[in-house]
């Protein structure tokens, strides 16, 4: 196995090192410039999944591979700065430029939507934003946070990945909108409330004293998930209900 993983490892930076010739050393967007933001249609189309400018820019096609799924591909600066907002939310969630190469494989746990989690599980694989695109999304918190209450208004599906920026962007303006989603669709997805819960530690985390989702974060016998049911889902959002008029009424 280890044998197995080291000739795999070369062979991707072989092939890597290849692409990077192809492209005489520039990267490879630079390299398609022509192609780049340039081409008729809406940028904000469907922009809660994914964009298809930014698809054309940053999935190159080669005879038997997409280069993007080897490695990121990092834009150019210029490109960079051209972007709109809803192309800034699509390319820090469906192009994180950070890569880190992980040999274990994650287990899935096929019970995971019988559960309320104290966290979300990873759903980065071997990317993570970068610094710049951390820092465009915060630059531009205000209308990010709009397009992300679009995100949940709409019937789209929302990815940990979202879930995951609204804590760390601690949009806590999104409370009304999370909590109108799960009511509407009658939601399923157990990682809204973990979204919930963050919210609530991160900045009252008294709220959480006297409840069992206290033990979720705070001592030596943390846990970090609880079988779901309606009552504990109710008690969520009773909770961050509670939250949200303290800190905006």
């Amino acid at each position: 196995m280890i044998r197995f993983k080291m000739k795999l490892n070369k062979l991707r930076v072989l092939l890597f090192v290849a692409l990077s010739f192809a492209f005489n050393g520039r990267t490879v967007c630079e390299n398609r410039q022509e192609h780049s933001l340039n081409f008729p249609g809406d940028p904000g189309n469907n922009f809660c999944t994914r964009s298809a400018r930014l698809d054309s820019v940053l999935i190159v096609k080669t005879d038997t591979i997409a280069v993007y799924a080897l490695r990121p591909i990092r834009i150019s600066d210029s490109l960079f700065a051209l972007l709109t907002h809803e192309e800034h939310l699509i390319h820090a969630l469906d192009y994180p430029e950070q890569y880190r190469q992980i040999c274990s494989l994650y287990s899935i746990d096929p019970l995971a939507q019988k559960k309320i989690h104290a966290y979300f599980r990873n759903d980065w694989g071997e990317r993570s934003m970068s610094e710049r695109q951390r820092a465009a999304l915060k630059e531009n918190r205000t209308e990010v946070i709009d397009l992300i209450k679009g995100c949940l208004k709409s019937d789209d599906p929302i990815n940990n990945r979202m879930k995951d920026l609204i804590v760390e962007l601690n949009a806590t303006e999104c409370i009304p909108e999370m909590v109108d989603r799960v009511k509407r669709n009658k939601q399923t997805d157990t990682y809204y409330f973990t979204c919930m819960l963050l919210l609530i530690k991160n900045n009252n985390p008294e709220l959480l004293e006297g409840t069992e989702f206290e033990r979720f974060y705070t001592g030596s016998n943390r846990i970090y998930d609880l079988r779901k049911t309606t009552e504990r889902m109710e008690k969520i959002l009773t909770l961050v209900q509670t939250f949200y008029q303290s800190t905006f009424d």
